[in-house]
């Protein structure tokens, strides 16, 4: 990783970092397809996910 703030993190699977946002754009996609929402895990309590919360 770099010391410039500034700049993008260099990792090493930098690559991976499009193929975790195509894959929870692709999440989104289903749970709308499919009339339910994206639940995560903070700070120990589940929170749900939906488009209005997004913006």
């Amino acid at each position: 990783m770099t010391d410039n703030k500034n700049n993008r993190s260099k990792r090493k699977y930098a690559w991976m970092d499009e193929y975790i946002k195509r894959t929870g754009e692709v999440a989104m996609e289903q749970a709308k397809k499919n009339n339910t929402y994206i639940v995560y895990e903070k700070a120990g309590k589940i929170i749900p996910l939906n488009e209005e919360e997004e913006g």
